[in-house]
């Protein structure tokens, strides 16, 4: 079997003549035949990131989905929440940064019954103002509680914080 009936979503022919270094926040390629992936700190050093499988992140979305504040609320309410969720898979964990492909893709993992509704529309204006801008400035932001921004932030952490549990 050839590599594109294998992996369709990786079948990238791609040739260097020398080593060559791309350096994003998630990753550096060496070479033509070595990738690694790393965490780049702002203070020098590197980690290692193992991505979670799919069943750990379909785990941590259904807990993020049941996850409760101080006041025994939900945080997840919204359906414009989506967003936050979009942006911490996306940035991170591979995952479409597309509205569209983005709500099909939780559509595929969680099923249609979904509360709140993942749906395109529901969050696609979302990516304005602070909300637009990278996850590790999102930390930096103050965000008046009730916004949404605020609620944005408090999906993303706390989804972050169960990724990393798992």
């Amino acid at each position: 079997m050839k590599e594109e009936e294998l992996n369709k979503r990786q079948a990238i022919e791609t040739k260097f003549a020398g080593p060559v270094t791309f350096n994003g926040p998630m990753f550096d390629i060496h070479d033509n035949q070595h990738v690694e992936t790393h965490v780049h700190y702002e203070n020098g050093g590197t980690s290692h990131l193992v991505l979670p499988s799919e069943p750990k992140i379909k785990e941590a979305l259904e807990k993020l989905l049941e996850a409760r504040d101080d006041k025994g609320e939900k945080i997840f309410r919204w359906s414009y929440q989506w967003y936050a969720v979009m942006k911490v898979l996306g940035e991170g964990y591979e995952y479409p940064k597309g509205a569209e492909k983005f709500a099909l893709s939780m559509k595929k993992l969680l099923g249609d019954d979904i509360t709140p509704k993942c749906a395109a529309e529901s969050f696609r204006k979302e990516a304005i103002g602070p909300a637009g801008k990278l996850l590790k400035v999102w930390r930096q932001e103050g965000a008046e509680v009730g916004t949404h921004f605020y609620h944005l932030r408090i999906v993303a952490f706390r989804l972050m914080e169960y990724l990393k549990e798992g």
